[in-house]
């Protein structure tokens, strides 16, 4: 897709509930979403740029770990793909379908399909990395409600990430309304991009242990009932 941003006719129209239509035969809890590729961060930047008005060589990234005139090709291409699309951009701008449509590429919006299929079997998301957290930000553009079921499992290297984490706030809460000090935040914040939802899978204990705080650990008026009535110590912090 990064090619045919520059080279082929404006693609037709995509549907991300169609490409998301694999879904797990098992009653999943929680997707680790990731992908694997060569020029996805490339669609992904576009679809950025195009959604949030950054230029290019503002929020694109090494990706693979190009060098610095790989990076200037990159941008270049980035940039020349939108001008040369820049009609069918414009038209979209208020439209996240359009901009992945015109700039995207499947495997976006493939993720984009997950995430809304996530969001109609309330099963939590774990986003990893730029390319993830783009489609995020078109599935919350496109259905609002699909925010519900997003936790943010890493802060990407890419330089890209930082912005799409803001425009994801912005789409959920409002531009400037955000709770401070500045959210949605990701769980572990090593820098790490290698893509293929290792950040994910990482973050998959934490989410774990989140819930089992949340439904097992026990109120501070339980804890201090169950001491008063003489029960075991261990026992008190646990419902």
């Amino acid at each position: 897709m990064a090619m045919g941003m520059v080279t082929l006719p404006p693609p037709r129209r995509l549907e991300p509930r169609r490409c998301g239509g694999w879904w797990p035969r098992t009653a999943a809890l929680v997707v680790a979403l990731g992908e694997v590729g060569i020029g996805n961060t490339t669609a992904a930047t576009a679809v950025l740029a195009a959604l949030t008005g950054f230029t290019p060589a503002a929020v694109v990234g090494r990706g693979t770990g190009v060098d610095d005139a790989g990076l200037a090709a990159k941008a270049a291409a980035i940039a020349d793909g939108l001008a040369r699309l820049a009609e069918v951009v414009a038209a979209a701008a208020a439209a996240a379908r359009g901009v992945l449509a015109a700039v995207g590429g499947v495997e976006v919006a493939a993720l984009v399909g997950a995430i809304h299929q996530a969001t109609c079997q309330r099963v939590a998301v774990l986003v990893d990395g730029v390319i993830v957290s783009v489609a995020a930000l078109v599935a919350v553009r496109l259905e609002p409600a699909a925010e519900g079921c997003l936790f943010l499992a890493t802060r990407s290297a890419e330089a890209g990430h930082g912005a799409c984490v803001a425009a994801l706030a912005d789409a959920i809460w409002g531009a400037g309304r955000a709770p401070q000090p500045g959210a949605p935040a990701a769980a572990l914040g090593m820098g790490l991009r290698p893509g293929k939802a290792t950040g994910a899978l990482l973050a998959v204990p934490l989410l774990r242990a989140a819930a089992a705080m949340d439904s097992e650990m026990a109120t501070l008026d339980e804890a201090l009932a169950a001491a008063e009535g003489g029960g075991d110590e261990e026992e008190s912090v646990a419902k």
